[in-house]
């Protein structure tokens, strides 16, 4: 199935980029009428936007026939994860056909004709720059593990330090029984922490989650100077 792309008439995609570098938008055109002009793509934020962020063509003599054909434009950097509306109109003479997908096919945007939703999606294939897709790739998975160090820090730490300060045998259980004894008297000590502060009147915000590892950070330190000594 195809939509029409005439003169006066502009079809559409939303879609989200997954990565970092998009660098060209491959769409699925067919020859109806060859005519002389061409297609030119506009990518905005959303369809009701007015302004372009950036805008390339494809001159219809390159469209020999029912094919995938890109419409390149530089490396976008920050890319990841953003929104995007891709715009075609036809300027010249001839008409043109744009070929279409099950609406169920595409799960994060829609096609678009005369700026307005179809129960459809475009047959198209977003082309990124590897370099920089796959910096934005480690990125991510940096920003992940800083995360996860976090979520250890919050779930494990404030029990390690208590059970480190009261547990006279702390020091002959395994590592794993460490991390799990720690992380159950983690979980036991926040809700205790907002009991008996809310019960003096305090709140302490963002406290709540910093203070209780923090304490433990110090007495696990001292612990250790004290072990060394």
């Amino acid at each position: 199935a195809f939509l029409p792309l005439e003169p006066g008439k502009t079809v559409g995609q939303t879609f989200s980029a997954r990565y970092d570098g998009l660098q060209s938008i491959a769409v699925s055109i067919k020859p109806e009428t060859p005519g002389l002009g061409s297609i030119q793509m506009s990518l905005r934020s959303d369809p009701l936007s007015q302004e372009s962020l950036l805008e390339t063509s494809l001159p219809l003599e390159q469209v020999e026939g029912k094919s995938y054909y890109r419409f390149k434009f530089p490396p976008q950097a920050d890319s990841s994860l953003k929104d995007y509306y891709l715009r075609l109109e036809l300027v010249g003479e001839g008409s043109y056909a744009v070929g279409i997908a099950p609406v169920d096919s595409y799960t994060n945007g829609a096609a678009y004709r005369n700026d307005q939703p179809d129960e459809s999606q475009l047959a198209f294939r977003l082309v990124y720059a590897p370099r920089q897709a796959a910096l934005g790739i480690l990125k991510e998975i940096i920003a992940w593990v800083g995360l996860l160090v976090i979520a250890a820090l919050l779930n494990i730490l404030p029990g390690w330090g208590l059970l480190d300060a009261l547990y006279p045998h702390w020091n002959k259980r395994r590592w794993a029984e460490k991390l799990g004894l720690a992380c159950g008297a983690s979980l036991a000590i926040y809700p205790l922490f907002y009991l008996y502060t809310d019960l003096l009147g305090l709140h302490l915000g963002s406290l709540y989650a910093w203070l209780p590892p923090l304490v433990a950070a110090i007495s696990l330190t001292m612990s250790w100077f004290m072990r060394r000594r």
